[in-house]
């Protein structure tokens, strides 16, 4: 019934998870000040494993840092929204959508899924938008899901944001799809890069064995299935790789 504001000394506690038959109705609202810190190697998000469907809801001003151990053989999800959402669908939400307090930031060193809306990505999603979303690190990474797998992505956006990958696969919509069929979909002003290693603060780390694919919409497909993309644009955006 009312935007939510959270202080900036408080760190979000991720709902575990949430039903089938649940509803989350935003209501046009807006949550601002999420931050999650943590050096613990698990699934986060505002809700780690998300079965409901979600709309109408908008996340402004959010921070996601986690820097544990470096590990590459261990695997998590990261999302604003969620870590991990299945079943339902997820429409008319954003992420980071006004300039000066609205950036979402999202750094790992430890090897995840990382996307602005979902970090895996399961279920439906229809016209949601992210603006201003800033992220690096390491597995695979999407403006809107870093792993989208047996599901459809319409009329999203990703805009003014900035996805940097140094080891592992990174797009502009998903860093990997598996079956997934992306449609109407738009990424402009947007940087997608490689190789570049990890922002202030976060340890140096450069394994003899890295490599990195990127692409504007999705950075990889997996090779046995079927992914659809079609009627999307990519525009004034910059993608690049420089040698570690």
């Amino acid at each position: 019934m009312n935007d939510i504001y959270i202080p900036s000394n408080t760190t979000w506690t991720p709902i575990p998870k949430t039903t089938f038959d649940c509803i989350i109705d935003g209501n046009g609202h807006i949550v601002s000040g999420l931050k999650i810190v943590s050096s613990y190697i698990q699934d986060t998000g505002f809700i780690i494993d998300n079965h409901a469907e979600i709309k109408n809801l908008t996340f402004r001003n959010v921070t996601i840092n986690l820097n544990g151990s470096v590990n590459f053989d261990t695997s998590i999800n990261i999302g604003v929204i969620a870590a991990k959402s299945c079943d339902n669908c997820i429409t008319n939400c954003a992420v980071g959508n006004a300039r000066i307090y609205g950036e979402a930031k999202i750094y790992s060193n430890i090897n995840a899924n990382i996307g602005a809306i979902c970090g895996t990505l399961q279920s439906p999603i229809n016209n949601c938008h992210v603006n201003y979303f800033g992220t690096s690190g390491f597995g695979r990474i999407g403006g809107i899901a870093g792993y989208a797998i047996n599901n459809t992505i319409t009329s999203c956006s990703v805009n003014n944001s900035n996805i940097g990958i140094f080891h592992g696969e990174a797009g502009g919509i998903a860093g990997r799809s598996n079956n997934a069929d992306i449609s109407n979909c738009i990424v402009s002003n947007t940087i997608i890069s490689c190789y570049n290693g990890f922002p202030d603060g976060m340890p140096q780390y450069y394994p003899d064995n890295h490599f990195a694919r990127v692409g504007g919409i999705v950075g990889c497909g997996t090779r046995t299935t079927t992914n659809n993309i079609k009627n999307c644009t990519i525009s004034y955006s910059t993608i690049m790789c420089n040698s570690a």
